[in-house]
């Protein structure tokens, strides 16, 4: 009897410890699962986005509008210092136009190394990037919208919603020069003569020219 109770407390031991086990086991697993639910977020195609991915999309992206841009953004994506630099920064300040304008603002000429400036100047460029902000009032967006606007028939009134200081409702104060499909240029200047600010764009192929 002795013995047969010995033997019932031990298999009653053995399945206390199975159960002990199973649940560390799952408890190892939710741990694992709660860690990789943690990680960043992968892009549409599946990969997590680097800086030298954000930086290379914006050198794709910036090339039909500025070649010294994409090809600053391209030399950054490829050099392992610049890229550990910018992670210093905040993730809402490591955006490349940012960074960027802030090499421009404190000194970088248009013909300079952006790397060589990264690196020997990058407490001016941090320091602009943390205080500054990305803006969205540029003036230049008022061509493509001078080109919608010749096909309204009547009287127009601009209302703005933004917060862009009102750039954008001068479009008939700036003097406006486009470039048709055949490289001519076609100039719409304010009624009472040409304005100081200039913006030039390029027509695509069938768009009208604002007259």
């Amino acid at each position: 009897m002795r013995r047969e109770r010995a033997r019932g407390a031990q298999r009653r031991r053995d399945r206390a410890a199975a159960r002990r086990g199973r649940r560390h086991r799952r408890g190892r697993r939710d741990r694992r699962g709660s860690r990789r639910a943690a990680a960043p977020p992968p892009c549409h195609d599946g990969h997590v986005s680097t800086t030298a991915d954000r930086y290379r999309r914006f050198a794709r992206e910036a090339a039909p509008r500025s070649r010294t841009y994409a090809a600053w953004a391209e030399a950054i994506a490829d050099d392992e210092e610049c890229l550990a630099l910018i992670d210093t920064l905040s993730v809402a300040d490591r955006q490349p136009v940012l960074v960027l304008s802030a090499a421009r603002f404190s000194g970088l000429s248009t013909h300079g190394d952006i790397r060589a400036w990264l690196e020997g100047e990058w407490d001016a460029v941090a320091q602009i990037a943390r205080q500054r902000a990305t803006q969205t009032n540029d003036p230049r967006r008022t061509t493509p919208l001078l080109v919608a606007l010749q096909g309204i028939h009547g009287p127009v009134a601009l209302l703005e919603v933004g917060a862009s200081a009102g750039l954008g409702l001068l479009v008939d104060r700036y003097s406006h020069v486009m470039i048709d499909a055949e490289g001519v240029e076609h100039r719409v200047d304010p009624v009472d003569g040409p304005s100081t600010l200039e913006l030039r764009c390029t027509l695509g192929a069938g768009v009208p020219v604002p007259t």
